[in-house]
């Protein structure tokens, strides 16, 4: 994850990829994400999102990354897989 971090800061590589990456590495650990990316299928046709830290401030951490927010994240989610996102 250190080379992906390098590689993000010096402009050569995406740092929404960065995001995604750090999300399912801290997720693996037993620790909240910190991005919001992650979700898992929760049974009958609902996704949810995995623990993540400090959801008040989620939002600008995404736009930094570039990622959009959570709530656009969802619905794009819930229209691609035809599953209700929570």
């Amino acid at each position: 994850m250190a080379l992906m971090q390098k590689a993000s800061e010096a402009d050569d590589a995406d740092p929404a990829d960065m995001a995604l990456l750090t999300d399912r590495v801290l997720l693996a650990q037993g620790k909240p994400q910190r991005y919001g990316t992650q979700f898992a299928d929760a049974g009958h046709g609902v996704m949810e999102l995995r623990p993540t830290e400090d959801l008040t401030t989620l939002d600008a951490r995404r736009r930094a990354v570039g990622l959009q927010p959570l709530d656009a994240y969802k619905a794009m989610l819930s229209e691609m897989y035809g599953k209700q996102v929570r």
